[in-house]
């Protein structure tokens, strides 16, 4: 192949490409400088044409045409690099576009596909664009557009299938711009609209209810169940059976009158279970199911709130592909507004049994009752005599029982001024309107028209609907003979039988009414309790019947002497009575009461055919030094009263002291224990005075009791009933630990100073006494001969024999031993010879008076110069100022504790005070 033939092949090929890419522009018609692309192309195409076909045959153009090959090939040239450039500007103008418009289609197919509407382009009778739900709905209509008819903007078509159901679609029809096509926009609102319908027939008339709401329900669903058939039926509780109450469809000549009994035996209260054919065949139906024969089978069983059966709901179908998710919505629906309806039937049932009920109970009670309506209502807010004033104006009696005319004498027809008219009613209904409306029974007095007293009972039950009153019922009961028996038999309770005076009931009840009293005006109150002395005697030789006259007798006898004190008298039982004095001053008015009355018990008493002399002891207690209740000052004044009869006088104020069994007492014998553990004992240090040497040489150790409820509680108060059990015991061991373990530390301070501790007659009785001894002892490893035990000579005469034993065993330890009080005992001197005793202890008694007391002064003198007979050391304590220290001093008296020199004080004072005298 030549030179020229190659370029002809080139040449050819690019006239071809120019070619159809002037076909590719054909439709797209553009304009480049006024000149159409494809014109120009084509131009540039014949030119080109032409100068190929002459040099190929060889013509001689610029002969015969008188034109030059080069000018016809030069004039293509330009026309086709004019088309090629517009072509190709025209080209990025669409490839820039184009890219534009493939991302937004992408979204917008996305958002049509996706869009539950069907949507489609038509442009001159051509659909350009559609989208899946559009697509089938082409094919459920069979057409390729079934809105063809629609006209512009929005309306709402009904469609029918070709299977004969009905589609309701709102449809939005518009147009595009440049003429780009008309859109539609297909939404299916057939479910909004049955609802729409559904809902407003099944609320038509909502006031009506019963049969007819059921019948208009299921009328409603009429459209939704094409050949279908609904069954409703009640239940029957008394039976166990539902039974008929309406249907709605084609019946195909069933007997829908038969008895439903169970349908679906396991159904689901309120919850719809369906069954095909297959699966009823193992339930047992009744006749009409059988008869229609369905395809498909539905039931609900409509309960209440207690899932107890209210009645049935049936469906039955022929055509299975009938149901749908949008008629079992509906049917939801109808069996809600149903099982209502069922419910409201049998309320108005039970309505009526229960106002037949109501009818027959108040005209067979035994309780007089009235049913008030009023109307208008009154408003609740007025005043109780406005409230009253309007009632009457507007209060009609709807029952009355033949119980109320009787109790209130009323013969034919009762009005509400009838009701007004009786006084004991008018009061109970202003009580009612004054509390509030309470329900409360209330108890009245009501006169009869013979003057008779009648005691009743009145109950009001009010109707209050937005604070206004609607109805009131009376219930009044007449409780004459219940009311007397309990007041007879309240009396019996508060009174005693034989004297008729009050009884210790009612006297703890007055007393405390009294107590109340006193406590608000600030008045103290007495109460004296009386026991007859000899009485027992004399019921016992003369029989219970002069013993009862005698007891008789003491009203009428004390009773003269109460007046002047506003008291009273009351028996508490047997020989024993209580008289309480309500306002008084002070104990003395009590005392002087006590006295009189005890006077006048002791003048003779007449039983008829000899007279008797008898005695009266009296305890007192007073509101409020011993006691702020009534319990508190019977139980202070009982002690009291056995304490008087062995003291002088017969006659005796409450105290502490006397009473084995006081609420202190018992605090304190309770809280020993715990107080050792907690830390509530400490001990105190005083010193004993050497008076030759002018010197402390010992100390006493003295226990503290610290309470936190009780405050300091003194030895004196604490010990003696710390001796009563083993507390004494644990006191003791937990003395001897810390008075060694002080020792100790005063050793080791330099300090040598003998420490006395006490104890009592149970420690010299306790076999553990000596042991604990030697163990402290060792391990404090405390000299023994700077530990002194105190005795009393009463603990020592307890039991002698004994107590040698234990002071023996102290001995022999190392421990001194020393007799406290010793002069106030019955101690024999002999047997003091045989203790092993180093010191006697002088007691406070004799040494505080004995510059002033002569006799006094000789005893001391006495036990000085005895004990050192003896060659026992003495300390005398109890001085209280130099006076007496000087005159122990001449009785030659080895050591002197007291007040004079100091108080019993702490470990850290008591170590500076011995200081202080080594420096004097």
């Amino acid at each position: 192949m030549g030179l020229d033939e190659s370029i002809f092949i080139f040449r050819m090929v690019l006239v071809v490409s120019i070619f159809f890419l002037c076909l590719y522009f054909y439709k797209r018609i553009v304009y480049v400088f006024g000149l159409k692309v494809y014109g120009v192309l084509l131009v540039a195409f014949a030119l080109l044409i032409l100068g190929q076909s002459m040099q190929i045959y060889e013509l001689n153009v610029d002969q015969a045409l008188e034109v030059n090959p080069r000018i016809v090939y030069s004039a293509a040239l330009v026309f086709l690099v004019i088309g090629l450039f517009a072509v190709f500007a025209r080209s990025i103008q669409d490839i820039t576009h184009n890219k534009k418009l493939t991302k937004r289609e992408i979204w917008l197919r996305k958002v049509y596909e996706n869009i539950p509407a069907g949507i489609f382009v038509q442009k001159q009778g051509e659909i350009i664009y559609k989208n899946a739900q559009f697509s089938e709905l082409q094919k459920l209509y069979g057409q390729d557009n079934p809105f063809s008819e629609c006209q512009e903007n929005q309306q709402d078509i009904w469609l029918t299938t070709p299977l004969s159901k009905r589609h309701d679609y709102w449809v939005s029809k518009f147009d595009l711009d440049n003429d780009a096509g008309t859109v539609f926009i297909i939404t299916d609102i057939t479910s909004v609209k049955l609802h729409e319908s559904f809902v407003k027939k099944t609320g038509i008339e909502l006031e009506e209810h019963g049969i007819n709401a059921i019948n208009l329900v299921l009328e409603s669903f009429l459209q939704f169940l094409p050949g279908g058939l609904i069954y409703v039926g009640n239940y029957k509780e008394d039976e166990k059976r539902f039974s008929y109450v309406g249907h709605r469809g084609e019946d195909k000549g069933a007997n829908l009158y038969d008895d439903l009994h169970t349908i679906v035996p396991n159904t689901q209260h309120n919850k719809w279970t369906w069954l095909t054919q297959t699966e009823r065949s193992d339930f047992d139906v009744n006749n009409f199911v059988s008869e229609y024969d369905p395809a498909y089978l539905g039931s609900v069983i409509l309960s209440n709130e207690q899932k107890t059966p209210m009645g049935i709901i049936v469906v039955l179908l022929d055509d299975k592909n009938a149901m749908n998710d949008l008629i079992m919505d509906f049917l939801s629906m109808a069996s809600v507004r149903i099982r209502s309806e069922l419910e409201h039937i049998y309320s108005q049932k039970m309505i009526q049994k229960s106002n037949d009920h109501y009818r027959g109970f108040i005209s067979r009670s035994n309780e007089a009752i009235v049913d008030v309506s009023i109307q208008p209502a009154v408003v609740t807010d007025l005043t109780p005599d406005q409230q009253l004033e309007k009632i009457a104006e507007s209060a009609l009696i709807k029952e009355v029982n033949p119980e109320f005319n009787r109790l209130f004498e009323i013969s034919g027809q009762c009005e509400f001024s009838d009701v007004l008219a009786i006084k004991s009613l008018k009061h109970a209904l202003h009580y009612v309107l004054s509390s509030g409306y309470s329900n409360e029974r209330i108890e009245v007095l009501h006169e009869t028209s013979l003057g008779e007293n009648k005691w009743i009972s009145c109950r009001c039950i009010s109707e209050i609907e937005d604070g206004r009153l609607t109805r009131i019922w009376l219930i009044i009961q007449d409780v004459t003979e219940s009311k007397m028996h309990i007041q007879d038999l309240e009396y019996k309770t508060r009174h005693d039988a034989l004297t008729g005076l009050p009884n210790r009931i009612a006297l703890r009840d007055n007393l405390d009414s009294k107590v109340d009293q006193a406590l608000q005006f600030g008045f103290k109150v007495g109460l004296l309790v009386i026991d007859l002395d000899r009485f027992k005697e004399i019921n016992d030789a003369l029989g219970h019947h002069y013993g009862d006259v005698l007891l008789k007798k003491i009203e009428p006898r004390v009773k003269p002497l109460l007046k002047k004190y506003r008291a009273s008298l009351s028996r508490l039982g047997g020989d024993e009575f209580a008289v309480i004095m309500p306002s008084i001053q002070s104990a003395k008015e009590a005392r002087q009461l006590a006295s009189e009355i005890l006077q006048k018990i002791k003048e003779p008493f007449d039983l008829g055919q000899l007279n008797v002399e008898i005695r009266g002891s009296i305890g007192i207690s007073m509101f409020p030094e011993d006691g702020v209740d009534s319990g508190t000052l019977l139980r202070c004044a009982d002690v009291a009263m056995y304490k008087a009869k062995t003291s002088a006088g017969g006659i005796l104020n409450y105290r502490d002291d006397i009473d084995d069994n006081s609420p202190r007492r018992l605090s304190i014998m309770a809280s020993m224990g715990s107080g050792l553990k907690s830390d509530q004992f400490y001990l105190c240090y005083q010193p004993k005075v050497n008076l030759k040497a002018d010197k402390v040489q010992s100390c006493e150790a003295l226990i503290r009791w610290e309470h936190p409820e009780l405050g300091v509680v003194s030895p004196v108060e604490f010990i003696p009933l710390a001796e009563m059990n083993d507390s004494i015991i644990l006191i003791t061991e937990w003395v001897i630990d810390q008075a060694l373990k002080q020792i100790n530390m005063w050793v080791a301070q330099g300090l040598q100073i003998k420490v006395s501790i006490n104890v009592s007659t149970r420690n010299l009785l306790d076999e553990n006494l000596i042991p604990y001894l030697s163990e402290k002892l060792i391990e404090y490893e405390v000299p023994a001969h700077l530990l002194e035990v105190e005795i009393t000579e009463s603990a020592l005469m307890a039991d002698p024999e004994r107590a040698l034993e234990t002071l023996n065993k102290i001995s022999a330890l190392g421990i001194s031993i020393s007799v406290d009080d010793f002069g106030t005992g019955y101690s024999s001197l002999v047997y003091l010879r045989q203790l092993p005793l180093d010191t006697l202890k002088v007691d406070i008694t004799f040494v505080r008076n004995m510059c002033h007391n002569e006799q006094d002064s000789i005893i001391v003198n006495s036990i000085i110069h005895l004990a050192h007979n003896l060659s026992l050391s003495v300390v005398a304590e109890g001085a209280e100022d130099l006076e007496t220290v000087k005159a122990l001093e001449g009785m030659s008296c080895d050591e002197v504790q007291g007040f004079y020199f100091s108080k019993p004080m702490k470990a850290d004072a008591f170590s500076a005070f011995c200081e202080q005298w080594k420096g004097r």
